[in-house]
């Protein structure tokens, strides 16, 4: 499947090809793919929320929204709070949300937390999109 690259110039608030945060983006026939790295922890939980939601409120024609959490190697309770606040503002926009390519770390940190029964995991980016169309 070939992908667009898109990303969001967070200091312009447009989307463009360059790219401005450590969190890349794909776009694919009304599927938004946002892949963050790293740690979602205290230090990391508010840009990628303030990116996510940028993302969200200038690509708003563009849903489901997929995180790809391949490159996520940790969260934290101020990462699952991120995650609360993008979901809820996917859903007050009608749109779906789902998270593929857990790392054993975060799927038994999200099970734990329960939020495998509020976002929808998915192994691949294939699947979700499969089962978000």
């Amino acid at each position: 499947t070939a992908y667009e690259i898109l990303t969001c110039d967070w200091s312009s608030d447009v989307c463009s090809s360059d790219l401005n945060f450590p969190m890349a983006s794909e776009i694919n026939e009304n599927v938004v793919v946002a892949r963050p790295s790293g740690r979602l922890d205290n230090n990391s939980a508010e840009p990628f929320l303030d990116a996510a939601t940028k993302l969200m409120e200038h690509c708003n024609s563009v849903t489901p929204l997929v995180l790809d959490f391949s490159a996520v190697e940790y969260i934290s309770s101020a990462g699952l709070r991120a995650l609360t606040i993008i979901s809820r503002k996917i859903k007050a926009k009608s749109g779906r949300l789902a998270i593929v390519g857990l790392q054993p770390m975060v799927t038994e940190i999200l099970h734990i937390a329960g939020f495998h029964k509020v976002i929808p995991c998915f192994d691949t980016v294939e699947e979700a999109l499969k089962e978000q169309s």
